[in-house]
């Protein structure tokens, strides 16, 4: 595909708004480096319309057909400007009928038949749901015109998996290792290698990159023996008549360092707003579970002061995530 793809658009001049909503939409896809042809800008007085029509789809990367039910009946009965310009694209359809070439733009339809016959199995990109043609900023145009510039730059709006390997391949000794096995050898290391809250954030990064719940959960069950084993240890520190004294904040700073590591692998898990990753009710009922260590006096409360800390700080990395 061209560095800046040259599109011609093909509509018919059903009105003055019609035509004010093409122009707009062609105006936003030069700013966005596509090279739009427009007659409303590129075809001036004494020049030969049906001239600029043929040349126009003939050396035009991609062709964006706007459909309204007026071009639709125009473009079947072979009449005017639309039966002219589909006669053309029938013809390069008949040529190729692979060809992703023509976009059908649904701007109004209201029966059955969205399209003109020869693009009735294409894939269209739909604009009927603006109810104003001042609409810019709407969400629905947004989100059409973005899956609308991708096709045009060949690019996928929606990213294919990676294709994994087969469970029951055979694996050949001097065969080449693959990311994602590299990936599972490393995270086969990973008691070792998480000693800090950073340490495990960057491991849940990469997982979570990965789009693999598996690994996720197998990350965070390798994470929690040594979390568990430190609290386990401070537990019978605190027993210590002489730290009876600390403050609970000194005791809380403790406590927070130890679970430090499966906190941010979890907010990791909020903040990619991915299912299978952000829910955290079985991380809060191990945090819970520490209530089970003979801990006495006001560390009792430790447990659920910690819930409220972590409960606290995933609803702020979730609200800033959606706001960004």
């Amino acid at each position: 595909m061209a560095e800046n793809p040259k599109v011609f658009i093909s509509y018919s001049h059903d009105s003055p708004e019609h035509k004010r909503w093409v122009s707009e939409l062609a105006a936003r896809l030069r700013h966005s480096g596509i090279d739009a042809i427009l007659d409303q800008w590129d075809l001036g007085l004494g020049e030969d319309k049906t001239r600029f029509m043929q040349r126009g789809i003939v050396d035009a990367d991609r062709v964006l057909v706007v459909c309204t039910d007026n071009y639709v009946e125009k473009a079947n009965a072979g009449e005017g400007g639309a039966g002219y310009e589909g006669m053309i694209i029938n013809v390069e359809l008949v040529q190729n009928l692979d060809t992703n070439k023509f976009i059908p733009i649904i701007r109004q339809a209201s029966g059955k038949v969205k399209t003109p016959i020869f693009l009735g199995t294409r894939v269209y990109a739909d604009f009927t749901d603006e109810k104003e043609y001042d609409f810019t900023d709407e969400k629905e145009y947004d989100e059409e015109f973005s899956k609308l510039i991708h096709a045009l730059y060949g690019k996928s709006f929606v990213q294919k998996p990676p294709l994994g390997e087969s469970p029951f391949a055979e694996i050949s000794p001097d065969k080449e290792i693959s990311p994602a096995k590299e990936l599972h050898t490393r995270l086969s290391d990973i008691p070792e290698q998480v000693k800090s809250a950073a340490d495990a954030y960057k491991a849940a990064v990469e997982v979570i990159r990965e789009e693999d719940v598996f690994e996720w959960r197998q990350l965070i069950k390798r994470i929690k023996p040594n979390i568990f084993n430190s609290l386990i240890q401070w537990g019978e520190h605190e027993l210590d008549p002489q730290q009876e004294n600390k403050e609970l904040f000194q005791v809380v700073d403790e406590v927070v360092e130890i679970i430090s590591p499966l906190m941010s692998a979890a907010l990791v898990g909020v903040e990619s707003c991915k299912e299978g990753f952000r829910d955290q009710k079985i991380l809060l009922e191990d945090l819970e579970n520490i209530a089970k260590q003979n801990i006495a006096g006001i560390r009792v409360n430790i447990p659920r002061t910690l819930g409220y800390i972590y409960i606290i700080v995933c609803m702020e990395v979730l609200a800033l995530t959606q706001i960004n």
